[in-house]
Formats: C-alpha cells, sequence, structure tokens
C-alpha cells in the first residue's frame, strides 16, 4: 500500500479520539473503514490532491460532529445529575433539620428519630451513593454540637465528648441501607404490574 494512503489512514484513526469513548466503541471501526475506503477511492481519482481535498472536508466534519457528540453526552450526564442534585440538596436539608432537633432535644430519641427516617427515605429514594449519604446524616449529630459550640448557643443536653456521637453514622448506614433494600423490592414489583 502507498506510504502516504496508510499515513492518511492513521491520521484519521487518531482523528476519531475526538469522538466520546462509547461513540468510538460503537461506530469508530465502520467510520474508519469507511473512509479507507473514501482514501482509496481519492487517491485513485486525484493522487495528493485527491487526499488533500478529502481530509480539509473530514476535518471540518468530525469537529462538527465530534463537538455534537460531546454535546450529546454532556446533555446526558446533566439530566442525570438533577436528580442526584436534587437528592444531594434533600441530604442537606435533613442532615440540617437533624442537627437542629438533636441541638434541641433533651432525649436522644428525637434525634435517632431523624436519623433513621431520613436516612431510610435517602436509601429508598437513590440507591447510588447511598452509603455517602448516610455518613452526612449520622455525622450532622457530631457536627451540631461543633456548630452550636462554635456560635455560643448552649446545646440542652451536650455531651462530654461530641465526637463520641460520631458512631451514630452506623444506625444511619443500617436505615439507608433498610431503604436501599425495599427499594429494590419495589423496583420488580412496579415492573410486574406495569
Amino acid at each position: 500500500m502507498n506510504r502516504l494512503l496508510r499515513v492518511s489512514e492513521t491520521g484519521y484513526r487518531a482523528l476519531l479520539r475526538l469522538y466520546p469513548a462509547d461513540h468510538r466503541r460503537e461506530y469508530g471501526q465502520s467510520m474508519a473503514q469507511v473512509f479507507c475506503d473514501l482514501n482509496r477511492a481519492a487517491y485513485a481519482q486525484n493522487g495528493r490532491r485527491g487526499i488533500a481535498a478529502l481530509w480539509l472536508r473530514t476535518l471540518g466534519d468530525t469537529f462538527i460532529s465530534a463537538a455534537a457528540e460531546h454535546f450529546v453526552l454532556l446533555r446526558r450526564r446533566l439530566s442525570m445529575s438533577k436528580q442526584s442534585l436534587f437528592i444531594w440538596s434533600l441530604t442537606g436539608l435533613f442532615a440540617v433539620i437533624t442537627g437542629y432537633v438533636n441541638v434541641n432535644a433533651n432525649e436522644v430519641q428525637a434525634p435517632m428519630a431523624c436519623i433513621l427516617l431520613f436516612s431510610f427515605v435517602l436509601g429508598l429514594l437513590q440507591r447510588k451513593n447511598a452509603w455517602l449519604r448516610a455518613i452526612v446524616i449520622g455525622l450532622s449529630i457530631p457536627a451540631s454540637y461543633f456548630l452550636a459550640f462554635a456560635v455560643n448557643i448552649k446545646p440542652i443536653d451536650p455531651p462530654r465528648l461530641p465526637i463520641t456521637t460520631a458512631v451514630l453514622v452506623i444506625p444511619a448506614l443500617v436505615a439507608t441501607y433498610a431503604g436501599v433494600v425495599v427499594s429494590l423490592g419495589i423496583s420488580p414489583l412496579q415492573r410486574r404490574t406495569s
């Protein structure tokens, strides 16, 4: 094979790197084959000028279509992250409520109920990264003590060592994964009734 044809085809395979990886896996081989056929036909008809003309068209088309594929991928990721953004906002709200209840409660049942309920609901709503949201909810108790001390608010019943309340991550994890298990049980039921 002509060296110019090999260089042109190798260059096109490198140019395919501009496309997203999923697009390359699905269409890369076909695109490379079409380019090789066009490359050989252009060389057979017009020699180097034919290849130069093919490359001018190919560069413009590749930059436009690769940018379009990246845009589609970005839109897909953003639409998926809207749900995650909502769940993380809800996690923050639940953590603030739990911390507020903790600082103002004189019994452990109210903050513990918040931890269990909120963690369960978060696990039920979204399984992905459930453990991380459980940690946020569980650590909202020691964080509320430290924040209260920082702004000179006296909690009603503070522990001697607020950091020891970090063990509340454990019931938060248990409640979150109880929510995950329930959501896994709900999904097959929804499929059967649909």
